[in-house]
Formats: C-alpha cells, sequence, structure tokens
C-alpha cells in the first residue's frame, strides 16, 4: 500500500506545482502577500542571485573587512557614530604583532573617512558614548577623546571627583542629584577592594558627562555592591549588525519573499540538537525570489535550493531553510542584510568573516 500511494502524492505533487496560488503571511504586523507555484512570471525573470561574483548593473558588492579571527562568533559589529556615519569594529586574530580592535568610519555613501586602533594591552577597555570614546585603564587611569565626533584622537583626561573619598554623606548625596538632573550620560563601575582587618569594600565610581567634560565621582560602598548590566559602559551602544554563522535577529529580516518556484518535492529533515530528537517532513524545495531594499528603491535577488515552510495556509509565520537534498537534514537559511533610508548602501554578510556593502550600479 505504501508503494503505490508515494508515487500518487509525488504526482499530486507534481500536477500541483503547475499551478500559481496566491498565499499570504504576517511580518510586522503587516499582511505580506506572494505567489507560490507554477510558470515564473516575466516580471521575475531578470531577478538576479545575491552573490559576491554576480555581475550586474543593478548593483555591486564591495568587500569592506575580513577578519582573521576564527574563534570570536561575531567578529565584526556594527553600530551608529554622529549622524549618519556608521562604526565598524573589527577582532583582529592573535598572531598579530598587536591585537585589539580596529574601528573604521563609514559616511553616509559607505566610503570609509577614518579608523582607530585599541589595543588589548594595560588593562584598556573602551565603549562609544554618543560622540566620544571614553577609556578605563588600569595603567594610565580615564580618559576620553572626540573621534567619533571630528575625528580627534587627542587624549583627554577624566576628572576624578572625591578621590581621596573624603567627602560627606550629604555632600555625596547632593552632588549625585545634580549629575542626575542634567547629566548627558551616565553609566557605573565597580571596583572591590581589600580593606583592613579582613573587612573588604566596593568603589563605586558613576562617570558622568556635564558640562563639556567627562568626570567621575567616587564613593565608598559596602562588598559586593552589584552593578545592573543596564548601567554599564557597554549599554550605551547599541550594535544594529553583527557578522555571524547563524540567521540574525528578526528584526534585523527585511527581505520580502515576492514568489517561489516549486521545483522538487521531497523528504527531509530538521535535526534539532540539545538532547532533543529530530525528525522528518516533506515539502517543496525550489527558488524564492526576493525584494530587498536598498535606500529608496530595492534589490530584486533569488535563492535556490530553499524549502519555504508556513505555519498556516494565510497570513502564518515563515520560515526558510537551505535543502541538501531527498532525506538529507536541511539548514537554516541566512540572509544577514541591513539598509536603512539614511544609507546610500545596503551591509551583507555571508559568514562570520566577510563584510560587504551592496551598493546601486553605476
Amino acid at each position: 500500500m505504501t508503494s503505490f500511494l508515494l508515487p500518487m502524492l509525488l504526482c499530486c505533487g507534481c500536477r500541483n506545482a503547475d499551478r500559481k496560488e496566491l498565499r499570504s503571511y504576517e511580518k510586522g504586523g503587516k499582511k505580506i502577500s506572494f505567489l507560490s507555484g507554477g510558470e515564473v512570471p516575466e516580471e521575475f525573470k531578470d531577478y538576479q542571485s545575491l552573490s559576491t561574483n554576480v555581475q550586474s548593473s543593478a548593483y555591486k558588492f564591495e568587500l569592506l573587512i575580513k577578519s582573521e579571527n576564527y574563534w570570536t562568533p561575531n567578529p565584526i559589529r556594527l553600530f551608529y557614530g554622529v549622524g549618519d556615519d556608521i562604526i565598524v569594529e573589527v577582532n583582529r586574530e592573535e598572531k598579530e604583532k598587536e591585537s585589539g580592535y580596529h574601528y573604521y568610519k563609514l559616511d553616509k555613501s559607505g566610503t570609509i573617512t577614518d579608523s582607530l586602533y585599541h589595543p588589548l594591552r594595560g588593562g584598556l577597555r573602551s565603549g562609544f558614548v554618543g560622540a566620544y570614546v571614553v577609556y578605563l585603564s588600569s595603567e594610565e587611569g580615564y580618559y576620553y577623546n572626540t573621534w567619533p565626533l571630528n575625528g580627534d584622537k587627542t587624549k583627554k583626561r577624566i576628572k576624578i571627583l572625591n578621590q581621596d573619598l573624603s567627602w560627606t554623606t550629604e555632600k555625596l548625596e547632593k552632588t549625585d542629584h545634580e549629575i542626575s538632573l542634567d547629566a548627558k550620560h551616565i553609566f557605573y563601575e565597580a571596583e572591590n577592594q581589600s580593606g583592613e582587618n579582613g573587612i573588604s569594600w566596593s568603589l563605586n565610581k558613576m562617570f558622568f558627562f556635564k558640562g563639556g567634560i567627562w568626570q567621575v565621582l567616587y564613593r565608598r560602598q559596602s562588598f559586593g555592591a552589584d552593578i545592573n548590566d543596564a548601567d554599564k559602559l557597554r549599554a550605551l551602544r547599541y550594535d544594529f549588525f553583527r557578522t555571524s554563522n547563524d540567521r540574525q535577529p528578526a528584526e534585523e529580516e527585511n527581505f520580502e519573499l515576492k514568489f517561489f518556484e516549486k521545483t522538487e518535492w521531497l523528504s527531509y529533515g530538521h535535526a534539532i540538537g540539545g538532547g532533543q530528537a529530530g525528525f522528518s517532513t516533506a515539502g517543496w524545495s525550489g527558488t524564492a525570489y526576493f525584494n530587498l531594499p536598498l535606500n529608496l528603491d530595492s534589490l530584486k535577488i533569488k535563492v535556490s535550493d530553499l524549502i519555504i515552510e508556513q505555519e498556516k495556509a494565510d497570513t502564518g509565520v515563515i520560515r526558510y531553510y537551505r535543502s541538501h537534498g531527498s532525506g538529507e537534514n536541511v539548514s537554516p537559511f541566512n540572509l544577514n542584510y541591513y539598509t536603512s533610508r539614511n544609507l546610500n548602501y545596503a551591509i551583507y554578510s555571508n559568514d562570520a568573516n566577510h563584510l560587504y556593502l551592496v551598493k546601486k550600479g553605476e
């Protein structure tokens, strides 16, 4: 019975492939419609593969950064600087003469306009806060520069208040209140200290930008004073894009499915991992046609060997997988792509160690 039903199902699937269906799904609270099955409509004949090797008059790829660091899952990270500037942070491999972080500033057109290097020596840590880079070093103390704003790398000392811990509680509370009223930026650090008679304590540091300069207020507190992660230096920066061998977060998934060309009905598996058993299912493998936003225009690309799963027949969640043939486990489909109306280019990575810019053809 099984050997008879399987060809019947396959034939039904083949007949269904010849019929176009208008499908839809929900995305960001919006209903998106796309065609599935049947002959490829003429409007999709000019769609091209999103590949760094493709030659297209519509768009071009530029390799911006290559990281040789293969141990970090996200060796290239991007965040906004001042205005429309984007700053790229790159981990370099440890066999370099001096390891550290490299920073590149991109303008609205994707041109590198400046660079900055942060060596990993002397306990140096740094953080980008608006127009400033703040440095915390066990050897050099605290300083900052205005490189994000104007390219100036000159070190400016951060003024320490109450360095000898002699201020009264009243003075500390008054200063703390004044800072919280109008300081532009605030973050906290804590450093455990070994006290006399075996009684340890914590040096609480309140860094703030006020009156055109960075300052830090010292305060002695009981041992084990905890700083919330949201109040630390690293929390003041948001990485909107990270290169990865994995799928980007859902908010970065800004491509739009327009048509799905069914080519082969097959059985495939899902390997869940984490101690959970995998499972097998069946569905269509084919070529998906996407529109990707690029400034006020869009890139028209196609991706072959995809499997599309939809939770419901209409307006359900869509998930994409790479097909590796009949009977094989699928793998996640990664289209790590980002753009904004403020930029004249898009950002694309096909793995963790390469970052490309996609620009419109001339």
